[in-house]
């Protein structure tokens, strides 16, 4: 008969025991925060304290920006029409891509690749100045800059106050700081830095694993969302 059983080094199940990352569940519970323990699924390490406050900030900064977004808009119109509250959430998730939540890991990507070469070249500003020209040319914008509501993002200035206060204030939010001003001067307008770019810089410093890095957008925004569905689902009429 085929083996159809997982294994997993995620979780440890058996009768009467729960462990997760090697990690007894009643050790964890009432001893680490939420964040901590998505960190530590994540990673497979709990954070120490410092990086526990920058990765909790970065889970709060994200959790509703309004109904206007694609994600509270799809979750709307899907329980708008008689979707559960669960589908709903679903559809708002789904609408997640490139242009909306789903941009951390490519600016992610970017700021690790622009910081290497620097090292390299040992100098940033003139490796951002090529980039620029080469995203010119290529019809494509830098994915952590510029904003259609705030010309200086709240949230961006809260991250960096707890980054700096916990010593994660380093190379990789000077990077997406320096491509904010370079692209400002340029353009002869504030490009500010945004919600995805200081999130990508700061899970940078994190060394966070980059290919979760839209997944920590989603875990933040998936709580608004679902409110936002729940809203229309109990004060708006149907359709």
């Amino acid at each position: 008969m085929e083996n159809t059983s997982w294994n997993t080094s995620i979780s440890n199940i058996q009768p009467n025991s729960i462990e997760i990352r090697g990690y007894d569940i009643g050790e964890l519970i009432g001893n680490v925060s939420f964040a901590e323990q998505i960190y530590l699924v994540i990673t497979g390490e709990l954070p120490d304290k410092r990086i526990a406050s920058v990765f909790e900030a970065i889970l709060c900064a994200s959790i509703d920006h309004g109904a206007g977004t694609p994600s509270a808009l799809a979750a709307r119109t899907a329980i708008s029409g008689g979707a559960a509250l669960n589908g709903a959430a679903a559809a708002g998730l789904l609408t997640m891509g490139d242009h909306h939540g789903a941009a951390v890991q490519n600016c992610m990507q970017a700021i690790l690749d622009l910081s290497a070469r620097a090292d390299q070249a040992n100098s940033l500003d003139s490796i951002i100045v090529k980039n620029i020209e080469a995203w010119k040319l290529e019809g494509k914008n830098f994915p952590g800059v510029g904003h259609r509501v705030h010309s200086k993002d709240p949230r961006v200035k809260r991250l960096l106050e707890i980054a700096e206060q916990n010593g994660l204030k380093g190379k990789y939010v000077n990077c997406v700081e320096r491509i904010s001003a370079l692209l400002s001067e340029k353009k002869g307008k504030p490009i500010p830095v945004n919600i995805d770019g200081i999130s990508a810089a700061l899970l940078c410093e994190l060394h966070f694993p980059i290919e979760f890095a839209n997944v920590v957008f989603m875990i933040s925004r998936i709580v608004g969302v679902f409110t936002q569905a729940n809203e229309e689902k109990t004060t708006m009429k149907p359709m």
